[in-house]
């Protein structure tokens, strides 16, 4: 009898724990009276080491207001939480808000607009997958260091932020739904796994921002507008490059050290080109401008030496091509 009585006390005890342990939330109304926003997400425990969830679940209202924010630090560091789901409602997550997070290995965003904060996830080292459903806006450094990334789609996103994915080493696949504002600087700098990039279009790629993908083969970049210094330097294995109409500008050493690159087309809308875009580019041969031969030679800024380091002898254009020595 003394045995039965102690089991049903432990599966009591255990039934008890399994209700009482769980996330706090800590939150301030936010000034539409309606709304707050989470600043702090706590735990509630009692012999945590027999249980606590892992999933971390925002809840939709506390204290009777809507969830639409996540504070800056809200869960830093906490080591406890191995999955992330956003309610629908919920619109910015703030800076750091989920940084060192070590075990977080998932997260799911589910709101039509959604803004991250600036290392917002930043080493969150076993970080493997992120849908970014409806994500805005991604700011610096938020996914920096998140070495366990492996794909990341980009649904309706508009901006990225300097070094946002910097050393996500694993990360293999990006693609975006719909044109950029702006790529950061070194947004993808040293993201060693990626193979491809397909984009619809960006107003600006960043200095250095595809910087150091090494295993990158094959990018389309829709027309981006202007491809900063050293875009895709050290994209040694870059041998498939797509422009697209519309780029206007591309910045010193863009290409440099795209070893594999051997021609490339740029398209009519080219204004200027900076200086030794493709040193080091010793397959580089063939160079095709899609306007005019005339067009080439007085409506586009060439910067010094920009083709030193290629093998490019002549531009041929709609129109004949242009020699050199």
């Amino acid at each position: 009898i003394a045995m039965s009585v102690l089991v049903l006390l432990l599966i009591v005890f255990y039934v008890f724990v399994r209700f009482y342990n769980k996330y706090t939330f800590t939150c301030v109304k936010n000034e539409d009276g309606e709304t707050c926003t989470v600043i702090k997400i706590g735990e509630r425990a009692v012999a945590p080491f027999l249980y606590f969830p892992s999933v971390l679940e925002i809840p939709e209202t506390v204290e009777g207001l809507k969830v639409s924010a996540i504070g800056d630090g809200a869960a830093y560091g906490n080591g406890r939480i191995e999955s992330v789901t956003f309610g629908a409602d919920i619109e910015v997550i703030g800076a750091s808000a989920f940084a060192s997070c070590e075990n977080l290995s998932s997260i799911a965003f589910s709101s039509a607009e959604v803004t991250v904060e600036e290392k917002a996830f930043q080493n969150c080292f076993a970080l493997e997958s992120a849908d970014f459903g409806g994500v805005k806006y991604i700011g610096a450094s938020a996914f920096e260091g998140c070495a366990a990334l492996s794909s990341a789609e980009m649904g309706s996103i508009a901006e990225i932020g300097e070094r946002a994915f910097f050393g996500c080493a694993m990360l293999e696949r990006v693609k975006f739904g719909t044109p950029l504002e702006k790529i950061g600087g070194e947004a993808f700098w040293g993201c060693e796994s990626l193979t491809e990039i397909k984009m619809n279009g960006a107003q600006e790629i960043g200095e250095y921002a595809f910087r150091g993908c090494t295993s990158l083969t094959s990018a389309s970049l829709g027309g981006a507008e202007s491809i900063g210094t050293g875009a895709f330097s050290g994209c040694r294995a870059l041998s498939s490059l797509t422009l697209g109409g519309g780029t206007e500008n591309i910045g010193d050493r863009a290409f440099s050290s795209c070893t594999s690159l051997a021609d490339l087309s740029i398209p009519a809308s080219l204004k200027s080109m900076g200086e030794c875009v493709f040193e080091k580019c010793p397959r580089l041969e063939r160079l095709i401008y899609e306007g005019t031969r005339g067009e080439w030679e007085n409506a586009v800024i060439l910067g010094a030496l920009w083709r030193d380091g290629s093998s490019i002898t002549r531009v041929e254009s709609m129109e004949g091509y242009v020699q050199y020595n």
